[in-house]
């Protein structure tokens, strides 16, 4: 197959399908390590089918292969070549079948000149299996599977559009709706790059159905002329931001060579950052709109409204508007900004004050402490009313023991001294 896309689509629609034979994967987005492991089970089952795309084409000795399908037509000759060479391996026999569109007939004559011959069959009707309307209910049942088959149905196009030989690749030749139903798809997706390519060129292409948009060609731009298929290849990496395909055709290291970085920074739209808004902001456009926020309004089991300081309304409930009281507009919103500033302001210079106070006694105090610690008296700090006046006299007691206990102790000396 031409892209990673069909060969991913088609193997999760077969293994859903069950045919009663492994079917296996191998692209070029794969891991390496998963790359080679499935390259080694392939080798070892006794029956098994492998979906590729040409990246299976060349260096894969693969044993025992007896047929290889070319569902899509092969780049050139050589591509061809290899493709066919996995097959008939080492005194083996093989088959090789290619499908070849009408549009793409071309290709069998550039056979026969380099000395291959193709043999035309008919496939008989009665053996023929028709899956198209089991895989179209499975895009109607699942979300994602409708979506690979879109991304498929683009991916394919694009793969044909890129192609170097125009005389064998004909994307307006292409039977789309055809392709598009035996994909699942009730109708062919937009190809928009495809429709501004035609545009450009002037050309009268074969008019794609209008069916779901695809969200792959929403960036698309403009095509350069036709002039040679590098010019194609150039115009096509610049139009679309779908990078997650990797199309198997010859890339050319001059694609981007043409675009300046500033053409690049221009096709992408600059978004201007929106400012986030504080909560101040938020709280005065609410105060200018009149919204009130922070309100609650109670019924009774009578569905009449019941008031914040618990009385009832005997009204209805669709006088609710009539009886709502008055609020000042500058107080529509429950809280005064400005209000609130000031009050904020005058706390917080009291507070200032009531921590200076405490700093302050805090201070007196561990100097009395240390006052005490060395035995000396410490001096009454007066900070006036009854306080001042309850420590003048708790002094004057203290004064007043300590004399009594002093005369008592001289009392006691001179006795014993009278006694001697």
């Amino acid at each position: 197959m031409s892209s990673c896309k069909q060969v991913q689509f088609h193997n999760a629609v077969l293994c859903k399908l069950r045919p009663g034979v492994p079917i296996l994967a191998l692209y070029g987005k794969q891991k390496q390590l998963r790359r080679v492991g499935i390259y080694e089970s392939f080798c070892k089952k006794t029956s098994a089918v492998l979906l590729a795309t040409d990246i299976a084409a060349r260096g894969l000795d693969i044993p025992a292969v007896h047929w290889v399908v070319h569902l899509d037509c092969a780049e050139d000759v050589e591509t061809y070549i290899h493709r066919s060479g996995r097959t008939a391996r080492y005194h083996k026999s093989g088959n090789s079948l290619a499908m070849i569109l009408p549009s793409e007939e071309v290709f069998i004559d550039k056979l026969q000149k380099h000395g291959v011959t193709l043999t035309k069959i008919r496939v008989n009707p009665q053996k023929q299996i028709s899956i198209q309307k089991k895989v179209q209910s499975m895009c109607a049942e699942s979300q994602e599977v409708h979506h690979w088959a879109k991304k498929t149905f683009n991916s394919y196009v694009r793969s044909v559009f890129l192609q170097r030989d125009k005389t064998v690749f004909d994307v307006n030749k292409l039977p789309l709706s055809a392709y598009a139903a035996s994909l699942g798809l009730l109708s062919a997706p937009k190809v928009r790059f495809l429709k501004k390519a035609e545009k450009k060129r002037g050309g009268d292409g074969e008019e794609v159905e209008e069916g779901e948009s695809d969200e792959e060609d929403e960036n698309e731009g403009g095509q350069k002329d036709e002039g040679e298929a590098q010019e194609a290849k150039k115009a096509f990496s610049a139009l679309t931001d779908d990078n997650d395909d990797e199309i198997l055709v010859k890339k050319d290291s001059t694609v981007m060579d043409s675009m300046s970085t500033e053409n690049l920074e221009a096709l992408q739209p600059r978004q201007p950052k929106k400012k986030a808004k504080s909560k101040v902001a938020k709280a005065k456009a609410l105060l200018k709109k009149g919204i009130k926020v922070n309100t609650k309004i109670s019924f009774d089991e009578e569905g009449n409204v019941e008031t914040q300081e618990g009385a009832f309304d005997r009204q209805p409930a669709a006088a609710l508007v009539d009886i709502t009281p008055a609020v000042d507009p500058a107080k529509a919103g429950g809280i005064d900004i400005d209000e609130m500033q000031k009050d904020m302001r005058d706390r917080d210079s009291e507070d200032k004050v009531a921590a200076k106070q405490r700093r302050k006694e805090a201070k007196l105090e561990k100097k009395e402490k240390r006052k005490r610690a060395r035995g000396e008296e410490a001096p009454v700090a007066v900070l006036g009313g009854q306080e001042s006046e309850e420590s003048e006299e708790e002094y004057e007691q203290e004064q007043k023991r300590h004399c009594n206990s002093l005369q008592e102790t001289e009392d006691l000396a001179a006795h014993l001294l009278g006694d001697l």
